[in-house]
């Protein structure tokens, strides 16, 4: 049912240049031959290199003749050597007029100013901003476009404006700017006020010991910074030329503040990380993960630490964010002014090196370039090398970036239901259902007709993850105009033993838009000589259906049962006196003589449900006992209801489904 695994545009080039050779041949000064046209394709890469002469001042006026470029130690051939020079916004070099760049997009006076809310507390931010209001406004004046984006604990990446010179418009957004508590309460984890904050995990439905809870803490900040720079460098890359980003922050989770950081490294946190980002327990992994995407679009990061000590500067993660881009690492010391001078004097003017790399193709490799001139006396500021990304690794961090914090993407609406099936004594498939609204895909006609579907699912104490991919369609569902389409199935190559599970589902449509749901799963190990449990409980439907072997799958995920298939999960609403499947899976140590009862429990009441069992079966290999009724609602009143399961053997089990009984 999926393809499974177990555990864009890349750096700006010059598209192509295609060269056109004329042979003409003569033959004893007789016979010629009509011209022979040869097209040769040469594939270039753009360097972005600040030139300044032993005083700090910028050198106009170089040519090709005065620089050299080294790829991994040997000398390549450049192509050509323009010099940007933005004085005005919107102004653009030769270069790019060359390549057919539209105004729109032509390289511009832009800044782009990223408040780390996740990582910095509340009043060093306000202190930012304040500091920063007069810098940002003297910018506007001279004509920069501002986007201003908040890393928020809960929404993500949060746009406050977008490329905007309206004084008016930013000093508002400055206004919105928080920090987090979050920081406060995890770098202050020994005095237990972390567990005061509203996100502690409760909503996950599993067991957590006060350990596990703040090691997921602690994860789940850095998950979300990674996500929330993995978006938005993604996004920045997109626009021409050498960006600029002010990153605003108190400084990422890392050893001298985490806990968890211990000599395994990374390894005691447990990413949930199927598409392999994090490569290994070095946390300079992470760190270099980052600068070679900013590189890979020529983006250079400058970090502000607002906090006032001297220790500010030693923050790992931001030193080597902004040394390794070309960018500085700032302290609040350091004054608004000089950060606005250095930013202006590396943005303002340099040069674009377009030259022949050494591979023919986008391979994902880290390559190592070096810059030099061959006038004495000058000083070359270049990237240290780049990673060219081909358009399926820059979909893998796009996706990468949902599962570390599936919250921040709902741009798709869907519904997700996930079991465990057992299969075999304590070895389980997982069974789902998924519902996709498609208003939205009837409203957007560039979204298109068909989604990728992902599944990961990794145990709580675990690195090993699995990864399951379907392409779905849509096409018939929205020609029927039907207002959801549901797709079920069961896992064939993704089975999972007992224990705690995170599970995200991720949807991916054509024009890029991401939809994502986190549900834990907690599986139970069955052991002999125990109490009787219940494994599932799942309402649905009954359907007429071919005669197949009852409690198989059959290929559209639905449940065998003779004559009869059963829909799971189906039955969000139901009409009094209409029937209401349901599916009752119990572990026995013997196949014992079970009969449950069934009951709505809801405002008005508790009602028992008449059950008429349509079939059952018995598992030797999982000790495990199948039961599917059919129940009717008899004289209910309309309303919301929980459902609930008792009888003998039994324990008394409240499921969390909420169903609704229409008139």
């Amino acid at each position: 049912m999926f393809r499974v695994k177990t555990s864009g545009r890349t750096k700006r080039t010059i598209p192509l240049i295609v060269l056109s050779l004329f042979v003409a041949i003569k033959t004893n000064g007789q016979q010629q031959f009509p011209p022979e046209h040869h097209k040769i394709t040469v594939r270039l890469k753009l360097l972005d290199v600040v030139v300044a002469d032993r005083k700090g001042n910028f050198v106009p006026g170089l040519t090709a003749r005065d620089f050299e470029v080294y790829e991994d130690g040997h000398p390549r051939p450049i192509q050509a050597v323009e010099l940007v020079t933005l004085k005005t916004a919107g102004q653009s070099p030769a270069m790019n007029r060359a390549a057919g760049t539209q105004a729109g997009s032509r390289p511009a006076r832009r800044l782009w100013v990223l408040f780390d809310s996740l990582n910095t507390e509340t009043a060093l931010m306000r202190r930012a901003c304040t500091g920063l209001k007069e810098t940002l406004l003297k910018l506007l004046g001279e004509g920069y476009e501002l986007t201003l984006v908040e890393f928020d604990y809960k929404a993500g990446p949060r746009s406050l404006t977008e490329l905007i010179t309206d004084p008016a418009v930013v000093l508002k957004a400055l206004e919105t700017v928080g920090g987090s508590l979050q920081a406060t309460f995890l770098k202050r984890s020994a005095s237990e006020e972390w567990k005061k904050f509203p996100e502690s995990l409760e909503d996950r439905r599993i067991t957590l010991l006060p350990d596990e809870l703040e090691r997921l803490q602690w994860r789940n900040l850095l998950q979300k910074t990674l996500s929330c720079l993995l978006t938005s460098l993604l996004k920045i890359k997109e626009y021409p030329g050498r960006k600029a980003v002010l990153f605003i922050s108190s400084g990422l989770p890392e050893q001298e503040s985490n806990p968890y950081f211990n000599s395994t490294g990374l390894r005691n946190l447990k990413f949930f990380d199927p598409f392999g980002l994090v490569k290994s327990d070095d946390y300079s992994e992470i760190i270099r993960e980052i600068v070679n995407l900013a590189n890979s679009g020529q983006i250079s990061i400058y970090c502000y630490n607002p906090e006032s000590t001297t220790e500010v500067m030693k923050s790992f993660a931001l030193s080597h964010l902004s040394a390794g881009t070309g960018g500085q690492h700032f302290s609040l010391t350091t004054g608004e002014t000089e950060i606005l001078n250095k930013m202006k004097a590396e943005t303002e003017q340099y040069y674009e090196i377009a030259y022949v790399p050494a591979s023919r193709e986008e391979d994902g490799k880290f390559h190592r370039v070096e810059v030099r001139t061959r006038i004495e006396g000058l000083k070359v500021g270049s990237r240290t090398g780049y990673v060219e990304y081909s358009a399926r690794e820059i979909e893998k961090r796009q996706l990468a970036a949902s599962f570390f914090s599936p919250e921040f993407y709902r741009d798709i609406n869907f519904d997700l239901k996930l079991t465990a099936w057992p299969e075999k004594k304590n070895t389980y498939k997982v069974w789902g259902c998924l519902k996709i609204p498609l208003a939205g895909f009837k409203r957007e006609k560039n979204t298109g007709e068909k989604v990728d579907f992902l599944l990961g699912v990794k145990e709580l104490q675990s690195e090993k993850t699995h990864l399951g991919q379907e392409i779905l369609d849509l096409g018939e569902d929205l020609r029927a105009n039907r207002p959801f389409s549901a797709y079920y199935f069961i896992t064939s190559k993704i089975k999972i033993r007992p224990g705690r599970y995170e599970t995200v589902a991720t949807l991916k449509t054509q024009d890029g838009k991401i939809g994502s749901r986190e549900i834990w799963l907690e599986l139970p190990e069955l052991k002999k000589n125990q109490d009787s449990q219940i494994v599932n409980l799942i309402p649905g439907r009954l359907i007429e259906g071919k005669r197949g072997k009852p409690f198989t799958f059959d290929e559209r995920g639905l449940l065998n049962l003779g004559s009869k298939v059963f829909i799971p999960w189906a039955a969000d609403e139901i009409p009094a006196g209409s029937v209401l499947a349901i599916l009752v899976q119990a572990y026995l140590t013997a196949p014992e003589d079970l009969k449950p009862e069934f009951w709505l429990e809801g405002p008005d009441g508790k009602f028992p449900l008449q059950a008429g069992l349509i079939d059952k079966n018995w598992n030797r290999k999982t000790g495990c006992i199948s039961m599917v009724y059919a129940c009717k609602p008899g004289n209910i009143p309309p309303g919301e209801y929980r459902l609930e399961v008792t009888g003998q053997h039994l324990p008394q089990v409240r499921f969390d489904y909420t169903i609704k009984v229409k008139n």
